[in-house]
């Protein structure tokens, strides 16, 4: 009511002016407007406890394709490594051959990507201590393959009192505990493709192995942590190239911001009712947290990521009582809204997740053409790798991709060389989801190729296409 009252000054004076010096300053300094909208945030508490469901009153953010799991944890994605022994045990006792796996993953666990700035009323200094010591990675980066090798060592140290965090790590950071996250998953990697299945060498074979991963430090640690668990004994000298794709271009990630086309479906997406309900309990939000920690310098959702990474940590969430039990889960289901509120049809999908999907289609149609590739890619991204990729392929489980997720997908071929496909995230089973082919072990290649086929484009179809200026739609 009161935006609707005051749209025109919104309009002109802007979001943060406007909420600044009419909300607050109306209400009697932050205190009264904290007050005012804690009601309007409790009554979203209040459905949410009610119902037992997740942001019931705002409704789903983007709907779900499959079934959700029987469990989640955000901070650590399932590894369920009997299942998958026993799942791909199943397929070649079925008479089927594994040929090739492509494994997409998310980072594993890090520190928060922003900090609490500017507050009169939160101790920095609050017991909480970051280890980022990642002795689990025995590596060498080289800039060059003739290069000989590193001569001499260099040993980061942090600078204690002016660090963003205490304790050893760089803002967003992969932790240790991200690091042994991810070699357990390189370590059942282990246990299906060289144990089980016989689909890698015992030893470290270069010829065998591809990764890639974007430039952020936290996505090459985990790439390298899942190969560190895959093969974990280092013999000689072992060299693999690490293809690296800038932030703005890698189209693991939806290039929102790189296509007008994109960018004017989501302006679109927000003009609906489930955005604008949205809005109105973040912005209560905003004001209400901005009111506790008596600064400026704080929003919702950067909040609920730094409550999410000191949550995986058993460190303190409510910051010395600044915040409520309320107040913290409000800000968990506002968040994770605002994260998956993703257009959800066909033309969206196509243009946010098409150009990563065809890169891993196009590997698997060219060892099902008789090329040589690799027997094994690790693709390292972030929660908005995952999910919208699920959600592309219709595999979408409605829940936020947890710390250190894994897709992993295998082609299979039978006994008369015709190639399948079988698709596992986290330990569970999505072939049986597959359109087509719901309750079997494996897919026909041809048959999900089909499904997915007018979501796939190149980079260069993904350049023209959202070439088209957005006020020309």
């Amino acid at each position: 009511k009161l935006k609707r009252e005051r749209q025109g000054e919104f309009q002109v004076r802007g979001k943060e002016e406007y909420y600044n010096n009419f909300i607050i300053g109306n209400m009697g300094g932050r205190g009264g407007g904290s007050a005012r909208y804690t009601g309007l945030l409790s009554v979203l508490l209040v459905f949410v406890v009610a119902t037992g469901c997740r942001g019931s009153l705002l409704g789903a953010a983007t709907k779900p394709r499959i079934p959700p799991p029987d469990t989640h944890d955000y901070c650590h994605a399932a590894v369920e490594e009997k299942e998958e022994i026993a799942r791909v045990s199943g397929i070649m006792g079925a008479g089927y051959r594994l040929a090739m796996v492509q494994v997409v993953t998310r980072h594993g666990d890090r520190t928060p990507i922003e900090r609490i700035r500017g507050s009169p009323v939160y101790d920095y200094n609050d017991g909480t201590v970051w280890n980022c010591k990642l002795n689990e990675l025995t590596r060498t980066v080289l800039a060059g393959r003739d290069e000989a090798g590193p001569t001499r060592e260099y040993e980061e140290r942090f600078i204690p009192g002016i660090e963003a965090f205490p304790g050893n790590c760089l803002m967003g950071a992969l932790t240790a505990k991200g690091a042994r996250q991810h070699v357990r998953n390189g370590a059942k990697c282990r246990q299906l493709y060289v144990n089980v299945t016989g689909l890698l060498s015992t030893e470290f074979t270069e010829a065998e192995l591809y990764a890639r991963s974007g430039n952020e430090p936290r996505l090459r640690d985990s790439a390298h942590a899942v190969l560190s668990g895959l093969y974990p004994t280092v013999r000689g000298d072992q060299h693999l190239y690490f293809d690296l794709v800038d932030e703005e271009t890698d189209p693991m990630t939806p290039l929102t911001g790189n296509c007008y086309r994109l960018e004017g479906l989501y302006e679109l997406y927000m003009q609906t009712p489930a955005w604008k309900n949205f809005t109105i309990y973040n912005d209560a939000m905003n004001v209400r947290v901005r009111d506790v920690f008596q600064t400026d310098a704080v929003a919702a959702f950067p909040l609920s990521d730094i409550i999410r990474c000191r949550s995986c940590h058993d460190f303190d969430v409510t910051f010395g009582g600044l915040l409520t039990v309320e107040d913290i889960t409000n800000l968990i289901e506002l968040s994770k809204f605002q994260f998956m509120f993703f257009p959800n049809d066909l033309y969206s999908s196509r243009l946010g997740s098409g150009v990563f999907l065809k890169t891993l289609m196009d590997n698997f149609r060219s060892n099902i053409n008789g090329e040589t590739t690799p027997k094994f890619s690790v693709f390292s991204g972030h929660d908005t790798t995952i999910w919208p990729l699920l959600n592309t392929i219709n595999l979408f489980d409605g829940e936020w991709p947890p710390l250190a997720s894994h897709i992993l997908f295998e082609l299979w071929y039978d006994v008369q060389n015709t190639p399948y496909i079988a698709i596992s995230y986290n330990g569970r089973d999505l072939t049986t989801y597959i359109e087509g082919c719901e309750g079997e072990q494996v897919c026909p290649f041809s048959v999900f190729s089909s499904t997915i086929l007018k979501e796939e484009l190149s980079y260069e179809e993904f350049t023209r296409e959202c070439r088209v200026p957005k006020d020309t739609q």
